[in-house]
């Protein structure tokens, strides 16, 4: 996933922050040139007087979008999500009562539905979507949980 280019006053370029869908690692651009960062979110963006500046990225389980910290002032990367939708993003770890197994669902959904919620769609397009990985974890889940037991 990447951001729409995000102009920020007195940086040398627009900001474009990619997320990689599989690893969660993210990478900045200012300006079309790749930033350095370190594992823990900090990066140090170069401004238009030559000079940098330190941001942090901030990102949350129940918002598929981090938010950028720059010069103290938060930019977010992409729209906020209904609390509705947040909620079905993180549904199917409901599968944690299922042990082992079931929390290995359950997560493989939350990435799913985190992929989901990064998408374009409309947030009905991704509700209808989330539910339907909700449906088939669970269903999954009780087909492995019957052929084991």
């Amino acid at each position: 996933m990447r951001t729409e280019p995000m102009v920020v006053e007195g940086l040398a370029g627009p900001v474009v922050l990619a997320v990689n869908a599989f690893t969660g690692k993210h990478s900045v651009t200012v300006g079309g040139y790749q930033v350095s960062g370190t594992r823990r979110g900090n990066y140090t963006l170069p401004t238009a007087d030559g000079r940098t500046v330190a941001a942090k990225l901030h990102s949350s389980l129940l918002d598929p979008h981090p938010s950028i910290e720059i010069a103290g002032v938060r930019y977010r990367t992409g729209p906020s999500l209904p609390v509705a939708v947040r909620v079905l993003v993180v549904l199917p770890l409901v599968l944690l009562v299922g042990g082992l197994i079931g929390g290995l669902i359950g997560a493989i959904g939350v990435g799913a539905n985190l992929g989901i919620a990064r998408g374009q769609q409309s947030t009905a397009v991704k509700s209808l979507l989330m539910i339907g990985v909700l449906i088939l974890t669970v269903v999954v889940f009780v087909v492995l949980a019957a052929a084991v037991f």
